[in-house]
C-alpha cells in the first residue's frame, strides 16, 4: 500500500513466509478459506484457471488443501478431469450482464462455510502461503496500478450515489496517482459475514453505472472497461462493511516490471501473482520476469509442467511486450 503522505515499507524476502512445496497442516486456530474463481470456457481461460488450482495445491502451504471452486460462465468445458484430479469443484454460472464482461466475478460472491472467501481472477497464480493476510473483519483488496477516472469524476459519482466523498487517499501502485480506495478486483479477501453485503452493494452500484452510462458525456472507453472496479470503489466507501488495502504481495501484477523504485519490488516476494495473461498458453508456462522474487516463483511454477526451451518463452515475452503487454 502507498498512502498519500505516508510511504511504503517494503516487506523484505526474509520477512515473508518461505514458499511451501507441499501442504502443511493448519495450526490451531488457523483461518479457513474457500478459494473461488470465475472463467470463460475458452482455451486460454481454462489454462489460466488450471494454473490457479495447480499452484494452490503445490505452493499454498497451510492453505494448499483449501476448498477450491472454479465457476465457468454459461458452459463447462468438455474435459474438466485435470481440475477434478486436483480436487477442484466445478460450477456453471450465468453471465451477470453482457454490458460488463468483468462483472461475471460477482457470481462467485455467495455464502461460504469457511472463515474467508478468497475471490480471484482466473489468471492468478499462488506463489506462497497467503494465510498471514487472512485476518480481521475488513473486505480487503489492493489498489489498482492506475486510476482511469476523469478529473472531477469521482466527486460526481459519489454525489450521484449519495455517498460522502472519502477524505482518505491512497496512491495507485504503478502510476502513483492520488485516489480513493479504487481496487484491482482480481484478488479480494472477504470475511464470511461480508460476502453477501459486498455482493449486494457492488451489484447495485454496478447496474446503476451501466444503466446511466449514456447519460454521462464524460463516461468514455476506459470508464466502461473498468466499470466493475469503479463500482467496487463505490461499494468500498458505502459504509456497508469495513475495508482495508492489501499489500503488493497479495496481488502482484506480473504485467509490469517497471514499478516505482520506492516500492522496493526487486527485494519483495509475491504471495499471489496476477499474470494478466503473461503466459505461453500452448505450454502453460508463465513468462520470464525481471524481478527476482517473481522470477523465482515463476520458475517453481513452471517446473511443475513439461519443460520448454527458454528461447521459446523469451520469444513469447517479446510478443507479449509488443502487444502492449497483452492489452
Amino acid at each position: 500500500m502507498r498512502e498519500s503522505g505516508g510511504g511504503d515499507v517494503p516487506l523484505g524476502v526474509g520477512q515473508l513466509p518461505a514458499p511451501a512445496a507441499t501442504a502443511e497442516p493448519p495450526g490451531a486456530g488457523a483461518p479457513r478459506v474457500t478459494v473461488r474463481t470465475v472463467a470463460e470456457a475458452d482455451r486460454d481461460s481454462v489454462v489460466e484457471a488450471l494454473a490457479l488450482v495447480r499452484s494452490l495445491r503445490a505452493f499454498g502451504g497451510s492453505q494448499a488443501e483449501a476448498p477450491c471452486e472454479v465457476h465457468f460462465v454459461e458452459a463447462v468445458p468438455d474435459d474438466v478431469s485435470a481440475f477434478e484430479q486436483l480436487g477442484a469443484a466445478i460450477r456453471r454460472v450465468d453471465r451477470l450482464d453482457p454490458r460488463c464482461p468483468h462483472a461475471n466475478k460477482l457470481q462467485m460472491l455467495y455464502p461460504v462455510e469457511t472463515d474467508y472467501l478468497l475471490a480471484v481472477d482466473c489468471d492468478v497464480v499462488v506463489a506462497a502461503d497467503f494465510s498471514p493476510q487472512l485476518r480481521g473483519e475488513a473486505v480487503a483488496s489492493a489498489v489498482d496500478w492506475g486510476d482511469w477516472m476523469v478529473p472531477g469524476g469521482w466527486a460526481k459519482l459519489f454525489d450521484a450515489a449519495a455517498i460522502p466523498l472519502p477524505s482518505q487517499r491512497v496512491l495507485s501502485t504503478r502510476l502513483g496517482q492520488e485516489t480513493v480506495h479504487y481496487p484491482n478486483t482480481g484478488v479480494m479477501v472477504v470475511p464470511r459475514q461480508h460476502v453477501e453485503p459486498l455482493r449486494g452493494e457492488w451489484e447495485t452500484r454496478l447496474r446503476d453505472l451501466l444503466d446511466r452510462a449514456d447519460e454521462r458525456d464524460w463516461w468514455g472507453e476506459k470508464q466502461r472497461y473498468f466499470t466493475d472496479q469503479i463500482s467496487c470503489a463505490l461499494a468500498n466507501h458505502s459504509g456497508r462493511f469495513p475495508t482495508r488495502v492489501l499489500p503488493l504481495e497479495m496481488n502482484w501484477l506480473l504485467k509490469f516490471d517497471d514499478l516505482p523504485p520506492e516500492l522496493g519490488a526487486p527485494h519483495r516476494r509475491p504471495l499471489l501473482m496476477h499474470s494478466i495473461h503473461r503466459m505461453d498458453f500452448a505450454s502453460g508456462h508463465l513468462l520470464p520476469h525481471a524481478y527476482p522474487g517473481c522470477q523465482e516463483a515463476i520458475g517453481r511454477y513452471n517446473a511443475l509442467l513439461e519443460p520448454v526451451p527458454r528461447e521459446r518463452l523469451e520469444q513469447a515475452l517479446r510478443e507479449f511486450e509488443a502487444n502492449d503487454r497483452g492489452w
